[in-house]
């Protein structure tokens, strides 16, 4: 095949694969007082939201949370002040626009946020820590009970399809609107209210689980943020 005729064939293979970026970053790495200054990035709306957050860590989350989407927005064209354009739609999912999607988690230190032009996304991220499985047995099917319990690592078993879950009712965007047990959960598949996602395991840190659900065929790119890219 002519060489011509091969860069034209995968140049619109790029453009029929979206990019889906996930941007991870570890609350460790802020310095002491970086807490006002990523409020200072933030609009007055978006800090009375997190001011009502008593602890701490909730409102470094947060803020943690807000200040990379907005970068990440700046840098697809959108103008500095874009967080005051995020709306709520009838299930209180945050949207700007049809454009673009985007879905923020976080778990402890970790935050995680994603984003993509051209497909419904949700992510999800959770610290592996012991639980008392036998409390969530109502949030999972049979035979998913059946699996963590015969899993060699229970508590890592329940993590993961406890997060493909939680990533797909974040992209299907009814929330707690749906029960987990809706969700049928594949290894890298997922089906809720005849809708078909792709479930993608995020490696964030060691000790968390992340997983991301999107529709279409996606490049996802993760990248693993310092301190400057907030600041």
């Amino acid at each position: 095949m002519p060489l011509l005729k091969l860069l034209i064939i995968n140049f619109k293979l790029l453009i029929m694969l979206g990019t889906l970026k996930v941007f991870c970053f570890d609350l460790d790495k802020l310095t002491a007082g970086s807490e006002q200054h990523l409020f200072d990035l933030l609009t007055y709306r978006e800090k009375e939201r997190i001011i009502k957050y008593v602890n701490p860590l909730d409102r470094l989350q947060r803020a943690c949370g807000r200040v990379i989407l907005k970068r990440m927005l700046i840098e697809e064209g959108y103008a500095e002040n874009v967080l005051q354009y995020i709306r709520l739609d009838q299930y209180f999912r945050p949207y700007i626009d049809h454009l673009i999607d985007f879905n923020i988690s976080h778990a402890d230190k970790q935050v995680v946020v994603a984003m993509s032009m051209n497909t419904r996304l949700g992510v999800d991220v959770e610290k592996v820590q012991e639980i008392d499985i036998s409390n969530f047995d109502r949030v999972f099917v049979d035979d998913e009970a059946d699996k963590i319990k015969l899993s060699n690592d229970p508590i890592r078993y329940f993590y993961e399809l406890w997060t493909k879950k939680e990533a797909v009712l974040k992209a299907n965007g009814k929330g707690f609107h749906l029960p987990l047990s809706a969700i049928s959960i594949g290894s890298d598949s997922a089906s809720c209210e005849a809708e078909y996602w792709k479930l993608q395991k995020m490696q964030v840190h060691p000790d968390y689980c992340c997983h991301l659900a999107f529709s279409g065929n996606q490049v996802i790119e993760q990248v693993t943020l310092e301190p400057s890219f907030l600041f």
